[in-house]
């Protein structure tokens, strides 16, 4: 029955609002799959600088195409896309106890600390230390 209900997912997910939007990611060779590669790559390798060029340049794209139909797929710019990646890559880390605040800086591609702790207190709403000790007492709860 499994592969029915999937099936049914599919296919209410393609006739949906998003479904265009999703047929067009989908599609072999269109801007949007060659975008979802980028994405990919991304995800793979946030720790890493990012060079839009490049990746405009590998997905086969002016850099203003590849801007916008990235800005369309993922409501990000390729450069917030990698912030708010290393950010919660950031917050697992902390959350789990597997390194203090400077350390999780630098592991998730931050040369500063002091900007990485700016970025977490903008995103989080508070800074790392704080955010952390509240989330681990939520989660003891």
């Amino acid at each position: 029955m499994a592969p029915l209900l999937v099936r049914e997912i599919h296919h209410r997910l393609l006739l949906g609002s998003q479904g265009g939007w999703l047929r067009a990611i989908c599609a072999g060779g269109s801007a949007g799959s060659r975008v979802a590669k980028a994405v990919s790559w991304i995800r793979g390798n946030f720790k890493n600088p990012l060079s839009v060029p490049e990746l405009a340049k590998n997905a086969g794209m002016s850099e203003s195409s590849f801007f916008r139909v990235f800005r369309e797929v993922t409501s990000l710019s390729p450069l917030q896309f990698q912030k708010t990646l290393r950010l919660y890559e950031a917050q697992r880390l902390l959350v789990s106890g597997a390194a203090n605040v400077e350390n999780t800086a630098y592991a998730v591609g931050y040369e500063s600390v002091s900007q990485f702790v700016r970025e977490y207190k903008r995103m989080f709403g508070e800074p790392p230390k704080r955010d952390t000790a509240r989330r681990r007492g939520a989660a003891a709860r």
